[in-house]
């Protein structure tokens, strides 16, 4: 179900988990987070790698390249009381 409210989800709801995209969006004392998943949030060059050999073309590029990664969705269990 989509659009739902923080408070219509953490009172009196027949949910036992819910993914939200904010680790805000549950009140802690009733719900706990279970797993984050994260997402891709661009490059950014490996300075100081060692071993990278030189190469022409992308297969040198991977070499000094890495990924970032950000917090994306949270989920929740509620707890039993």
């Amino acid at each position: 179900m989509e659009n739902l409210t923080p408070v219509d989800v953490a009172y009196d709801s027949p949910f036992t988990h819910v993914i939200a995209e904010s680790r805000h969006a549950l009140l802690a004392g009733r719900w706990e987070i279970v797993k984050v998943i994260d997402r891709f949030a661009g490059w950014k060059v490996l300075r100081d790698v060692p071993g990278v050999v030189r190469e022409k073309g992308l297969k040198g590029l991977w070499g000094i390249l890495g990924m970032k990664k950000e917090d994306k969705l949270w989920i929740f269990e509620r707890r039993m009381e």
